[in-house]
């Protein structure tokens, strides 16, 4: 059959004239006399003289837009990549390890239930070690503090006929501080307001040039410091029996004088360490 458009000789089953394109309806083809008929002069040389023209046209109009081709290729490669982001961030979630520094641990999670921890009713037995252990507090307290009083004990000073004397009442003891007496012979007193004399101070007699002989009294356990150091005048001293303590430098800057105690005493083993002259007895030469 022929092209009821440019005329040309085509296929009975063609829907479409190969040469200009034109769409043949049913009518058409069932209808032999409108397939035969000719086409006009003016159309029939214009299909002849321009078939290509209007093929191409045709076929650009049915050719897809490249912008549109372009578009749906960028965006493909748009969703590939996210879905690649996707893919590899839910992957790396299930590496990741949760370290007991991390905040999520120290939160509780909503989905988690919260567990709750029953609350402790302390029985009498615990209540009653409780209490105990208060008082056993107070009580330690208590004795600290009177372990403090006892380690700062009072006392009252005594200036008798020129030697002054440190009282301490609450110890039932006296110690000589200072001899500021001129006599050339002392005797220390044995008792002190009522108080024994226990002690000789650490400066009692130092760089005295006035005493020649002294007689310390029983019941003085103790001579401290440099007592009796750089004494150039003395002489002869007693010692009693009762001594059991003596510094080392008590006697330093002091020589040529004899010490007055019994054998076996202190004061002898004292006269054998310091080298000086030792008699036995309790008595002054100048008393006798």
């Amino acid at each position: 059959m022929k092209c009821p458009k440019c005329g040309a000789v085509i296929p009975d089953d063609s829907r479409f004239c190969n040469h200009c394109g034109e769409q043949l309806n049913r009518r058409a083809a069932s209808d032999p006399s409108i397939m035969q008929k000719r086409p006009r002069d003016e159309d029939f040389n214009t299909a002849v003289r321009h078939p290509r023209v209007e093929v191409e046209d045709d076929a650009s109009k049915a050719r897809p837009n490249k912008w549109v081709v372009l578009a749906i290729i960028l965006s493909g490669v748009v969703f590939a990549m996210i879905g690649i982001i996707v893919y590899g961030a839910a992957k790396s979630n299930q590496h990741i390890i949760i370290t007991p520094t991390t905040a999520e641990e120290t939160l509780p999670s909503q989905t988690d239930p919260v567990e709750t921890q029953p609350t402790e009713v302390p029985t009498e037995s615990e209540t009653e070690t409780e209490t105990e252990t208060e008082t056993e507090t107070e009580t330690e307290t208590e004795t600290e503090t009177e372990t403090e009083s006892k380690t700062e004990p009072t006392y009252r000073d005594m200036d008798e006929a020129g030697l002054v004397f440190r009282l301490y009442d609450d110890e039932n003891r006296a110690v000589l501080l200072r001899c500021f007496n001129s006599e050339n012979v002392v005797h220390l007193p044995e008792e002190v307001d009522g108080l024994p004399l226990t002690e000789i101070g650490p400066e009692a007699f130092t760089d005295s040039d006035a005493v020649y002989y002294v007689k310390i009294p029983e019941n003085v356990i103790a001579l401290h410091g440099s007592c009796f150091a750089y004494c150039t005048s003395l002489r002869e001293i007693v010692l009693p029996d009762s001594l059991i303590w003596c510094e080392k430098e008590a006697f330093e800057g002091t020589e040529g004088f004899t010490i007055v105690s019994h054998e076996g005493t202190r004061g002898q083993a004292l006269a054998e360490e310091l080298g000086v002259e030792f008699r036995e007895g309790d008595t002054l030469s100048v008393d006798e």
